[in-house]
């Protein structure tokens, strides 16, 4: 994305709007990986039991085994 942004740059009103999104991007980004951990820290507490959370977006790594098999994990 960085580099499409940098693509634009003889238009500077563009091209710093393309830099502010980018860094509010990584920042909505490090709000779901705290999300996350809370997440972690909240069933521990519950359960007594760590379960590091997988990747919801990448269900091969849950679900290696119906995609193997040519299945959808949903």
């Amino acid at each position: 994305m960085l580099q499409q942004v940098l693509g634009v740059s003889d238009d500077k009103q563009r091209l710093e709007w393309g830099i502010r999104m980018y860094v509010v991007s990584r920042q909505i980004e490090r709000i779901g990986d705290n999300a996350v951990d809370i997440g972690e820290q909240m069933a521990f507490l519950v359960t007594g039991e760590f379960h590091e959370f997988t990747d919801a977006s990448h269900p091969e790594i849950e679900h290696p085994e119906l995609l193997e098999r040519g299945l959808s994990p949903e």
